[in-house]
């Protein structure tokens, strides 16, 4: 039997198979677009299980609704259901759902227990987002730039402003230098990038062409870039710090005059 395998952060796939997966998710659009009906019964017969640690919205419907549109089932279960790790050893709950579903994606609080699900599992897992990364988003997010821009190529400028140490600047980072396009982090020093993946970005794009870069200085970070990308200052579980939170990003926002200074011809909210 062969070892599944798992998408569990960003590096999990190559820069060939994170380029097909886009050119397959432009595909998929195209069609139901043509079609708005139509199922693509690719995933008919399967079934994921959606391992939910943390309550979602976007993640939870889109996973849910694409599962749905390419003819497959998806169970959710949140932490009533499970208890992952409390009433029930996480391992165990890897087989069990190995055993019984196609699939299994997860949305946790921790990287090990992600890295733990994926151990024990004869099925594959994805990272629906845990405190290191968020590797979905992040090629979600790369699709989005390839829409609207054409190409993911050392061509284009890529600027995050905000929180560089959490999971959405990380995927995002990697994802750039994967795929050749340029990155940079603006962010105040304490919250900077975490340095082990900065450095894996930055090695990483040196293979591709890429700058992995990082500043506390805005109006740097934002000259001259093609996208300008923010995330929440007050992730979940962080309620407690929200005013030194705010306090400590103020000036990290993205907003139309920070966005005078990029190269882009138009200023786009998605």
């Amino acid at each position: 039997m062969h070892a599944p395998r798992h998408f569990l952060g960003m590096l999990s796939v190559s820069r060939g198979e994170l380029t097909s997966i886009l050119r397959g998710a432009v595909a998929m659009k195209a069609a139901v677009s043509r079609d708005p009906t139509a199922q693509l019964q690719w995933l008919q017969g399967r079934t994921m299980a959606m391992v939910f640690e943390k309550p979602s919205l976007r993640t939870h419907t889109s996973f849910q609704t694409g599962m749905h549109q390419l003819g497959g089932n998806a169970i959710y279960l949140g932490p009533e259901q499970i208890g992952l790790g409390k009433r029930e050893p996480i391992k165990d709950v890897s087989r069990v759902l190995s055993r019984m579903t196609d699939i299994i994606i997860a949305r946790v609080f921790s990287n090990e227990s992600i890295r733990e699900l994926a151990a024990h599992s004869s099925v594959p897992v994805i990272n629906a987002l845990c405190d290191v990364e968020h590797p979905c988003q992040a090629v979600a997010d790369m699709l989005t730039i390839l829409e609207h821009k054409g190409r993911l190529d050392s061509s284009l400028k890529v600027t995050f402003v905000g929180d560089g140490n959490n999971n959405v600047t990380h995927s995002l980072a990697l994802a750039c230098a994967q795929l050749g396009v340029n990155f940079t982090c603006a962010s105040p020093t304490q919250h900077s990038m975490d340095a082990g993946i900065l450095k894996t970005a930055q090695d990483t794009a040196s293979a591709t062409s890429a700058a992995i870069t990082q500043t506390v200085d805005v109006a740097e970070a934002v000259t001259g870039a093609d996208v300008v990308y923010t995330d929440t200052f007050v992730s979940m579980g962080q309620e407690d710090e929200k005013e030194q939170r705010l306090c400590e990003f103020d000036g990290y926002q993205s907003s139309c005059m920070t966005c005078q200074r990029t190269a882009a011809l138009r200023w786009r909210r998605t």
